[in-house]
């Protein structure tokens, strides 16, 4: 392993860098995961810069004839949003499958509870 395959990528934002901190520390990624890693912090730095601008400008913002419109970057937020979510999935973390296996254990037992008129735990 290459020792700067532990530093971040440069240009990293505030949040982007404190995602790589917390997964970088206790985990170890392939060649492949470690750029999924990498796009998923530079996309929560997007998040963040589109945020910054529709807390700045609004959410509502005038369009190109004067009409009152949603700030477009809402839009881009949820996209990126989604594609954030699509590259963690894509790296595999273990908290992500007991945090899962939880949500499924969970809802089987309210499931039987409710088959059997019983209180869930």
């Amino acid at each position: 392993m290459d020792e700067n395959e532990d530093l971040p990528p440069e240009g990293l934002g505030a949040r982007g860098l404190a995602f790589w901190d917390a997964l970088t520390g206790p985990m170890v990624f392939s060649v492949a995961e470690r750029e999924y890693l990498i796009e998923a912090c530079r996309t929560l730095d997007r998040i963040d810069d589109l945020s910054e601008q529709v807390t700045t400008d609004g959410a509502v913002i005038a369009g190109s004839m004067g009409q009152k419109i949603l700030h477009p970057a809402i839009a881009e937020v949820r996209m990126l949003q989604a594609s954030f979510l699509r590259l963690v999935g894509a790296l595999n973390l273990p908290e992500d499958k007991a945090a899962s296996e939880k949500f499924r254990t969970r809802r089987a037992k309210a499931g039987a509870a409710a088959r059997h008129g019983l209180k869930a735990v």
